[in-house]
């Protein structure tokens, strides 16, 4: 896997109330739509991947930190 080139891509998100069969209605076309784009798919996995490692990270960060104090004390 290579890396080349990096984009900032700038989008809306807005809230809408919806009933259940609008949910799924939307739902099952997204699903649907989304599956034919394999860009889409990879970058939202990669994102997806890095964001848990943060995650992961940041969590870790704080037990060591927590446990420092815990030291000191």
């Amino acid at each position: 896997m290579k890396f080349d080139n990096e984009s900032k891509e700038e989008y809306y998100k807005f809230d809408i109330d919806l009933s259940d069969e609008e949910a799924e209605f939307l739902i099952d076309v997204g699903l649907r739509e989304i599956k034919k784009d394999s860009e889409a798919l990879i970058n939202y996995a990669v994102n997806f991947i890095l964001q848990k490692k943060v995650d992961e990270l940041k969590q870790q960060e704080q037990v060591l930190k927590e446990k420092i104090k815990n030291q000191k004390n």
